[in-house]
C-alpha cells in the first residue's frame, strides 16, 4: 500500500507505481470459463492516488504523460479490449515452446 509514502519522503527516491487497469479481472478470463470470476468495473485509481498525496496520470491508447512526473506518481494504464487481446496473443507466442 501507499501508507509507506511518509517514510519514503525522507529518502531521495522517486517512486512510480504503474497499474494496469483493464476494467477488472481479465486475467481470470484465461483461467476460468465463467464471467462470474471477472470483476468488471469502470473504476479508476485517481482517488486512491489523491488519498495518499500522489500525482495521478491516466494512460489510454498510446499516449504517455508528456510532463515531468512528480516524485510520487501513480500511472494508470487502461488498455482497451483489443490491446488486452493483442498482449495475450503475443504473450502466448513468446512462451510457447
Amino acid at each position: 500500500g501507499l501508507w509507506v509514502t511518509e517514510q519514503l519522503k525522507q529518502s531521495d527516491y522517486n517512486v512510480r507505481l504503474v497499474v494496469i487497469n483493464n476494467s477488472g479481472g481479465q486475467i481470470f478470463s484465461r483461467i476460468f470459463n465463467n464471467e462470474l470470476f471477472l470483476n468488471q468495473h469502470r473504476l479508476n485509481f485517481k482517488a486512491f492516488a489523491e488519498m495518499w498525496g500522489w500525482e495521478y496520470h491516466l494512460v489510454k491508447g498510446d499516449t504517455l504523460p508528456n510532463q515531468r512526473l512528480a516524485r510520487f506518481s501513480l500511472i494508470e494504464v487502461q488498455p482497451d479490449h483489443q490491446q488486452t487481446q493483442s498482449f495475450w496473443k503475443r504473450y502466448d507466442q513468446t512462451w510457447t515452446l
